[in-house]
Order: structure tokens, then sequence, then C-alpha cells
């Protein structure tokens, strides 16, 4: 059974009981800013056996569920956002960004954050992350829509708040810079390589005192970037928590935060390095999870390494009970990708959204974040607000 990073927060279920011919609501609410916090939203994605749309669904073809008891639904719509693509003038190159922002238009478009995890994505693979991002503004990003750029290491100067504007997002993602910190394995293997003089003294030793020698040798070195690295982490999840209770008040529409991640590296499962790190970040998770839960905030984790080096060998079901004995080795190397990328399923998949890893064409997989946030059933209702209060707060 294949542990995950963040254990299950089962909120509400929203289930498509079945289809009829009545045709569906075609009214589109405007985005708005409710004051009221018992009012909860579901956004449900229903899809046929070959993956299209049904767009012919009803109120009464959905059940929705809190902790078991059957709620009446106070609102349903369904929602087909169109994309509506910047005017560029003919023999223009892009885009003509006009200065003059109407203050009447009622806002029709989806909500895009890109969350840029400068903390887990190395430096060298920074023009990466640039390039998806700002290929995402250009291909998918319309007219209609609104964005942001926040930094995980909490540079608020680089980031930029929610606009149109495909300029100040792409001057935003320009400044992004990886600072990921070196590989666990790979700082440990420089400690082994430095300890090698006492290989020499166990040489006559008998092989069983020589293995057990070993093994005590790699339970003993330590990641010196442990303290670092857990910090990391809990700042990534806190990013992650903060950007979903600034969404948590726009309702009306599905919330996508684009995660451009290597995941997180700190290994909580360690057996010779149990700390308080680990339980914090575990902590740190579920409440990352919560957030984006409550304030119906999807999240995308995106993995700008794309294709990795390992290709189809990577197996996120198997884990290896000494990894630490792993360090310098291939096997060792699978175990550091599957931890990131794990970090990066769970979340995705726990607050209804996608993890694109090992994906060959990371920029058309994020084709699918449009559609999610583009066609979809919106249904609110009503919680108990004492029940509320004391699930959550």
């Amino acid at each position: 059974m294949r542990r995950t990073w963040i254990l299950t927060l089962a909120i509400l279920s929203c289930e498509a009981i079945g289809a009829s011919q009545q045709p569906a609501t075609a009214l589109q609410p405007s985005v708005t800013f409710r004051a009221e916090t018992n009012f909860v939203e579901v956004h449900a994605i229903v899809t046929d056996e070959t993956g299209a749309f049904v767009r012919n669904l009803t109120r009464d073809d959905f059940e929705i569920l809190e902790d078991g008891k059957l709620q009446t639904p106070a609102a349903f719509s369904l929602i087909d956002l169109p994309i509506d693509r910047p005017f560029t003038p003919a023999g223009g190159t892009a885009p003509v960004e006009s200065d003059v922002r109407a203050t009447t238009r009622t806002f029709d478009g989806r909500i895009y954050v890109f969350l840029l995890d400068d903390l887990h994505t190395a430096f060298t693979r920074t023009q990466a992350v640039r390039d998806a991002a700002k290929r995402f503004i250009q291909q998918y990003l319309g007219a209609n829509d609104l964005a942001a750029v926040v930094y995980t290491s909490g540079r608020q100067e680089s980031g930029q708040e929610l606009t149109s504007s495909p300029r100040l997002l792409k001057a935003a993602i320009d400044r992004f810079q990886g600072q990921k910190l070196p590989s666990a394995g790979a700082e440990k293997l420089a400690i082994h390589i430095r300890q090698t003089d006492t290989d020499a003294a166990l040489a006559d030793e008998p092989q069983q005192t020589h293995d057990r020698a070993a093994v005590e040798k790699a339970e003993s070195i330590k990641d010196p970037y442990d303290a670092e690295r857990g910090l990391n982490a809990r700042r990534t999840l806190q990013a992650v928590e903060n950007v979903a209770n600034w969404m948590r008040d726009v309702q009306g529409r599905r919330k996508a935060l684009l995660l451009f991640s290597e995941g997180l590296d700190y290994d909580i499962y360690q057996p010779f390095n149990l700390t308080q790190s680990a339980s914090a970040i575990v902590a740190e998770a579920q409440q990352a999870a919560a957030a984006a839960q409550r304030a119906n905030v999807n999240v995308y984790g995106i993995d700008p390494r794309g294709l990795s080096q390992f290709g189809e060998l990577i197996d996120i079901g198997v884990r290896s009970d000494y990894p630490q004995l792993e360090y310098g080795t291939f096997r060792g190397a699978l175990h550091e990708l599957r931890l990131s990328q794990e970090s990066l399923i769970s979340l995705s998949e726990e607050t209804g959204g996608l993890a694109i890893v090992n994906a060959g064409d990371v920029v058309g997989g994020l084709g699918r974040v449009v559609l999610d946030n583009s066609r979809y059933y919106l249904l609110g209702y009503y919680s108990d607000s004492t029940k509320w209060s004391r699930k959550f707060l």
C-alpha cells in the first residue's frame, strides 16, 4: 500500500446519479464575494465513458453529502466559459495591451495563480519553469481571465497581483530563479567518501561484522541540510495554504493554483532520522489541503523536469525499507525522485486537481487545466454554521 504525504480530509462528496434529457441551466453566475462562511460550493466535472464532458444534467441529477447527510442545493448552474483571445492587429506579432480598464465589466473568466516554488526548483531548471509558465500565458490565458504570480520564498516584490495583463505576468515570471538545496543523497555520498579511511580498518574483520559496521556507518550519516530542508518544505506548504485563504472569498468560479515545483525533498519516512520536522511537515500538509478544500482551490502540481531521465522505470508505489543505505546509487536517486513527486501527486489529488509529472509535454498537459476550469457544474448549499465552526476553526 502506498503511503501518501497528506491524510484524506473528507468534507464533501458529489456524485452524478443519472442523466436527464432536460436542458441545462444556462445562467452564468459572476464571481461574488460573500461574507457568509456557511455557504459551501461544490464544483463537479462529469464525463462519459469516452471522456467527453456531459452537458445535459440538471440539479436533480446530483447528490451532495456532508458527513453522510444529504444536503439540499441552493444554487445550481452549468459553467461553460469561452476563451476570449486578445486582439492582435494585422501585421502585429503580439496583442496590443490597452492602458484603459473598464470599471463596469462583469468578470466572466477563469482565475489562475502561478505559485512558483523557487525553494524546490534547481537553479539549472530555472529557464524551464519560466518557459512553461510563459507559454501557458501565451497559449491559454484568455482576455477574460485573471492570473497572479506568487513565490514560495515570499519574495513579494517579485510577484504580481491578479491581473489580465500578459506583460505584467511574464515580467514577474522572468524574475523567477530556482534555489533548491543540493540532493540529500549527494551530500551523504560526499560525507561517505570522506570517511573511506575507516573502510581499510574493517578489511580484516569477518563479513558479518563488516556488514553490521557498514550499516551502522550509513545510519550515522545525516543530511547536513536537514533543518533547512524541513523549513523549506513547511514554507512551501504554508504558501499553498496562504494562497488558498486569500482566494477563499471568491465564489462562483473554480480557482486553479498552478504549483511549479520539483516537489518536497524532505524524507518524512526516513526510519533512521525521525525528527520534529517530519511531523510538522505532515501537519502543514494537512492544513494546506484543508484550506484548499474549503476555498475550492484546485492544486495542479507541475514538475518542470518533464520526462525524467528515469522514464518508465519510476514506480511511485515502490519504496525501499532502507533508502539511506542507497545514497549515490541509481536506486537511491529513484527514491529521491519518487519522494518529491509523491508530494505533488498527493496534494493535487487531495484538492481535486491534477499532477503533471513524468510528462513529455508539460505545456500540453496544462491544456487539461484550462478544460477543468472552463466546463463544470456549480452547486452550492448552506451548511449548519455551528457544525462548520467546530470542524474548521
